[in-house]
């Protein structure tokens, strides 16, 4: 899984990088920016005046830096190989056709979303209430947005809720921000208070309003939507039919989603930590996160790092109330995992697959080798 590459790359290399003293959080927030989505327009010879106003809108977000995302337009009779395969493998599709793609830096071919090129799938694309609320909440100070993305259990999805605000309510009492420095690397760029705290956002398992986003998460990680089962697992779970909240996300019948809680914790411009599923969503493993989300950065280097870039549109700098980072940072060129070994095998346990290693919150001892990262 996508944890055990980036806690694997970071033992090996996570050296080189600086550190600094300003909470993980923070630091995201102030200085990472987000990695470009892919986002991909099929179509066939010239466009209609009505499609062309919908590109505008999408390249007006990625040119103004309002949104994570770069917009190519390709044209199904002068595609080049490796988008003609994309495109020979979609299905039922009806042009203009919409594809988008995780950032190249992530590592996951999976598709985010795919579906016909129109007004409501630019809209889901581009905005969401509950990605609003999420930059609101980070902009005015939140350390982290812990996002539930419910079953539609609501007995688990209470019981979920229950333990994940409880334990968020003590956090502030038994963790302690790192002491700042005078150093140039330890200076707060933005203007909000520095301090903990945490909150709870849930989402709606079937929201139609949230269709991206929910399938944004769920491809995050090859075990959040289970492939291969038999076409009567869907229908009972009732989540795949047609017209349904889920076109979309699966792709096909013979896909169903898991019926678990998933709580992923949102911080910095819209990054994510990698979820905890059903039982797992702890009182531990969300202290185990926090710690690592107040804990000073080590590692700035943000691919060296946990997590993943969600899609967003948002005036980050304005609702910051000043100019911040304006341009990606250079970061050194990794590695590639081929190169130096396959990571650890995976446990039979989605959980202990989930956070086989924990995040670091310092460089590692350069001598200590990768097998003695500790497990969750």
């Amino acid at each position: 899984m996508k944890k055990y590459a980036i806690a694997f790359a970071a033992l090996l290399i996570g050296s080189i990088a600086l550190a600094c003293n300003v909470p993980v959080f923070r630091y995201a927030l102030e200085r990472w920016l987000p990695d470009p989505y892919e986002v991909i327009v099929f179509h066939q010879g010239p466009l209609t005046k009505a499609d062309q106003e919908l590109i505008q809108r999408l390249s007006d977000a990625e040119d103004q830096g309002r949104g994570n995302l770069r917009l190519h337009l390709a044209d199904v009779e002068k595609l080049d190989k490796p988008l003609a395969e994309l495109y020979r493998g979609q299905q039922n599709v009806q042009l203009p056709w919409l594809a988008v793609r995780y950032p190249e830096h992530f590592g996951n071919d999976e598709l985010v979303w795919a579906g016909r090129f129109d007004s409501s799938a630019v809209t889901m694309l581009l905005h969401s209430p509950a990605r609003q609320e999420i930059a609101r909440r980070l902009t005015a100070g939140h350390s982290a947005v812990w996002l539930l993305l419910e079953s539609g259990d609501a007995r688990q999805d209470d019981a979920a809720a229950r333990l994940i605000e409880a334990k968020l309510k003590e956090l502030p009492n038994v963790l302690k921000l790192p002491d700042l420095t005078d150093n140039p690397e330890d200076k707060l760029l933005a203007n909000q208070p520095l301090k903990i705290d945490f909150s709870l956002l849930r989402l709606k398992h079937a929201d139609p309003a949230e269709r991206f986003l929910t399938s944004l998460l769920l491809k995050s990680e090859d075990d959040l939507v289970l492939r291969n089962d038999p076409p009567t697992a869907a229908s009972v779970l009732g989540l795949l039919g047609s017209p349904s909240p889920w076109a979309g996300l699966a792709g096909t019948a013979s896909q169903k989603i898991r019926v678990e809680p998933m709580l992923f914790p949102v911080f910095g411009r819209g990054r994510s930590l990698f979820a905890w599923i059903g039982k797992g969503i702890t009182a531990d493993h969300i202290e185990e996160d926090a710690r690592f989300l107040i804990g000073p950065c080590s590692c700035t280097v943000k691919r060296m790092n946990p997590g993943f870039d969600l899609l967003f549109t948002a005036e980050w700098e304005a609702m910051l109330g000043g100019k911040l980072a304006t341009e990606k940072p250079k970061e050194p060129e990794l590695m590639s995992l081929s190169s130096l070994g396959k990571p650890p095998a995976k446990s039979d346990n989605l959980q202990s697959q989930a956070k086989a290693v924990p995040p670091m919150t310092a460089p590692p001892t350069p001598a200590a080798p990768a097998s003695s990262a500790p497990a969750a």
